[in-house]
């Protein structure tokens, strides 16, 4: 898949970004009636590690839905209750309003960029450098235990005995056993230290290592996870100003454009000279001859640890990386709300916990 068009390449001065980062899709979407009505979301938070919820991560949180809010213009509430329990009221909103602000408020927006031929590891690349898909988190982790690095893993999952997730991912095994023993055919696997789970598959265009268009099952990949070394940029390098919802000047839909930090414009040049660098020697090394998209890296795009977009870096049409100085655009949407939702969550930055959508109540105003 090394060079496909239709993954996306690297243009000179922009990086197009042609992948879909939509909000999840929460059922019955939002109506077009006027009639007023008070929206009650019920959310509970929980720690990203599965471990002990911290009441500076909580508070820090609900800052950041409120702050989330008030840039989508909806406006409303937001507060805390027991049982890490967090209210968001809108005492005026239209009908079906709600189910916007559930995929608004509960994405958790953990923004990362990969160099991915470069961080992949087994058995997530093969031995010519290409990308592999696996089937399942089981098969994907299960020979890539180590008793002796237990001490350093801090991502547990449960499995059970139809090899599929039960529980995690949790910061201890002990999350994982409240009774303390395991019950037979099941089996808990640990993430290898310095590394992390990616996912890609149902919704989007192309996978890395899947030869087919529009996957219709998930896969996955373990990529080496080491900051500040990888993921090479994240989030904190976005000028937030400089992230908005606009329009694309020739097909008139709806994109998210973004800014980097100077910092994080460096770090991108860098990024795309080493990835240029290195698809120019894996060719020569293969004798000079024949495909020369075949030896292009990949630059992968991830939201919440999914792969949305893996752009390939074209080393002979820019042989010293691509210039950040234009910034980047996200193309591929869909609807105008979806732009704008994506581009605030961008703009107000990753949540420190996870929300889990419990109930949503709307009533005649």
């Amino acid at each position: 898949m090394a060079g496909d068009p239709r993954v996306g390449r690297l243009g000179f001065g922009v990086l197009a970004v042609l992948v879909a980062l939509a909000t999840p899709a929460c059922s019955g979407g939002p109506d077009s009636s006027e009639s007023d009505v008070r929206v009650q979301v019920t959310l509970r938070a929980q720690s990203l590690t599965g471990g002990r919820l911290h009441g500076s991560e909580l508070d820090r949180a609900v800052a950041i839905l409120e702050d989330r809010l008030d840039r989508a213009g909806i406006g409303g509430t937001v507060t805390q209750g027991s049982s890490s329990r967090v209210f968001v009221r809108l005492d005026r909103a239209r009908t079906g309003h709600g189910n916007r602000v559930v995929e608004l408020l509960t994405l958790t927006g953990l923004f990362e960029l990969y160099d991915l031929e470069a961080n992949l590891v087994s058995p997530s690349i093969d031995s010519r450098g290409f990308p592999v898909a696996t089937k399942s988190l089981y098969d994907l982790l299960v020979g890539r235990q180590s008793p002796a690095l237990e001490h350093e893993v801090d991502s547990w999952y449960l499995f059970d005995p139809d090899k599929d997730v039960a529980d995690g991912p949790v910061a201890t095994k002990r999350l994982l056993l409240p009774n303390g023993t395991l019950l037979d055919g099941w089996l808990i696997l640990g993430v290898p230290p310095k590394s992390a789970v990616l996912e890609c598959g149902i919704g989007e265009v192309v996978c890395p290592g899947i030869a087919a268009e529009f996957p219709q099952k998930d896969s996955y990949y373990l990529i080496r996870h080491d900051p500040p070394m990888a993921p090479e940029l994240n989030g904190g390098d976005l000028h937030l100003e400089g992230t908005r919802q606009d329009f694309d000047t020739t097909t008139g839909e709806a994109i998210v454009t973004m800014q980097f930090t100077d910092e994080g414009a460096d770090k991108f040049e860098e990024i795309t000279n080493d990835e240029a660098d290195r698809g120019r020697l894996l060719f020569n090394l293969s004798g000079g001859t024949g495909d020369p998209a075949k030896t292009f890296q990949h630059f992968a795009i991830v939201l919440d640890r999914e792969i949305k977009s893996w752009p390939s870096i074209d080393w002979e049409a820019y042989p010293n990386g691509v210039s950040a100085t234009n910034g980047a655009q996200i193309t591929g949407i869909g609807a105008i709300d979806k732009a704008k939702d994506l581009a605030l969550v961008l703009q107000t930055g990753a949540l420190p916990v996870r929300f889990e959508f419990l109930a949503l109540r709307e009533t005649s105003g």
